[in-house]
């Protein structure tokens, strides 16, 4: 039996920040998965076949037992990648991750400039220059870097810049993301929340500097949908992606774990090779039967392929443009 082929496992609410978009409200508690359910989840990942193994939090980085766990899926599974603010990175950290094996880290920045990057992540501790020197760090010492950056109604016109402070970093990929308002982030949706006319200007600029020959741009999921010119793939939730959120319950995509008729099992409870093989057999229909319902709840037959998360945790309508804007 084939398994997922990308697992995202949230394996700690730590963080040092206080993301105002953050979609787990990391920083509030000091939440753990415990590593028992860890090695377990790890070696059922193994035995499925599944091939990146996505290491996410909070700030992983927080866990001082990060890197044996790191090192054990990197042991196990052909790609193990870690996401980071970059808050810890230093030497000491990267030799670290060179024992634990880690090739890959996603880096996260959400500005080309001090001021929009501190609007979301910082609060005075000079976070933009601290994250740029973690990544030029990082690249200095072989790691691949990708930085991932939270489209939102602050940055939503900065990819162009965006391109060039990666090509000055030295960084080969940059990694959009649509904002979701879940968690914090529900919070300030209408700060952040980007409608369709501002999506377009962004769909401009992606266009523009797709081919730029110094960064390669890539989107996820939910912004390879909200464009139907980008979109390359459907939502993979359930079919080639899984997330284990930190309190061990199974999702196809993190973005749904508030809502239970989506939960597929918990690890803590079951082994995950058990729980993916009763999805496969049994709770895949259903799973998209209780898709079908939620776009014929919302009624928006027009925009039924966008992604479902976007939908849910906001009564935003991609296809329609805001009426007004905030002074």
């Amino acid at each position: 039996m084939r398994g997922p082929y990308h697992v995202e496992i949230e394996i700690t609410l730590r963080c040092p920040l206080h993301c105002v978009h953050c979609s787990l409200r990391a920083g509030e508690e000091k939440t753990d998965l415990p590593n028992e359910n860890y090695i377990e989840l790890v070696e059922d990942c193994a035995k499925l076949g599944v091939r990146i193994f996505d290491v996410i939090g909070g700030e992983p980085l927080a866990r001082q037992d990060i890197y044996e766990l790191l090192k054990f899926a990197a042991d196990r599974i052909p790609k193990v990648i870690i996401n980071t603010s970059g808050y810890f990175i230093n030497k000491k950290i990267i030799n670290n991750l060179k024992k634990a094996r880690i090739k890959e880290i996603f880096v996260s920045l959400d500005g080309p400039d001090p001021e929009k990057h501190e609007i979301i992540r910082g609060d005075g501790r000079n976070l933009f220059q601290k994250t740029c020197e973690g990544i030029k760090l990082l690249i200095e010492e072989g790691f691949k870097v990708t930085v991932a950056f939270v489209l939102n109604r602050i940055n939503y016109r900065d990819i162009p810049k965006m391109v060039e402070l990666c090509s000055t970093l030295g960084v080969k990929n940059l990694f959009i993301l649509g904002f979701i308002p879940a968690g914090r982030g529900a919070e300030q949706q209408k700060e952040l929340l980007v409608p369709k006319d501002m999506l377009m200007e962004t769909l401009i600029d992606l266009k523009r500097y797709e081919n730029n020959g110094k960064v390669r741009i890539m989107v996820d999921c939910s912004m390879d949908c909200a464009f139907y010119e980008l979109k390359k793939n459907s939502c993979p939730a359930g079919a080639d992606f899984i997330t284990v959120t930190v309190n061990g319950d199974v999702f196809p995509c993190g973005f749904l774990r508030e809502n239970q008729e989506f939960k597929l099992g918990n690890i803590k409870e079951r082994r995950f090779l058990d729980i993916w093989r009763d999805f496969v057999t049994n709770g895949y229909e259903k799973f998209k039967k209780n898709l079908e319902i939620y776009y014929s709840s919302m009624n928006d037959s027009e925009s039924k392929d966008i992604c479902l998360a976007r939908k849910i945790y906001s009564d935003f309508n991609l296809v329609q443009n805001e009426n007004s804007k905030p002074a």
